[in-house]
């Protein structure tokens, strides 16, 4: 897969967890997080070459109900 494959992949991820609640979805994204160094997952996803990965995890744990 590409990582334009992968991103797309992974905002889809995203959308399911937020039940396509666009605005939901856009707060994940747009807000830091702890456990992204306090950067926002679309930073980290756009800036980092293993962002889709990190942020993939993230919200792997939170569909698991791991604490995020």
């Amino acid at each position: 897969m590409s990582r334009e494959q992968d991103r797309e992949a992974l905002i889809s991820l995203i959308r399911s967890t937020y039940h396509d609640d666009e605005g939901a979805v856009d707060r994940f994204l747009d807000r830091p997080h702890t456990l992204l160094g306090q950067r926002a997952p679309k930073q980290v996803i756009d800036s980092d070459p293993e962002g889709v990965r990190k942020v993939r995890e993230l919200v792997e744990r939170a569909n698991t109900g791991i604490a995020i």
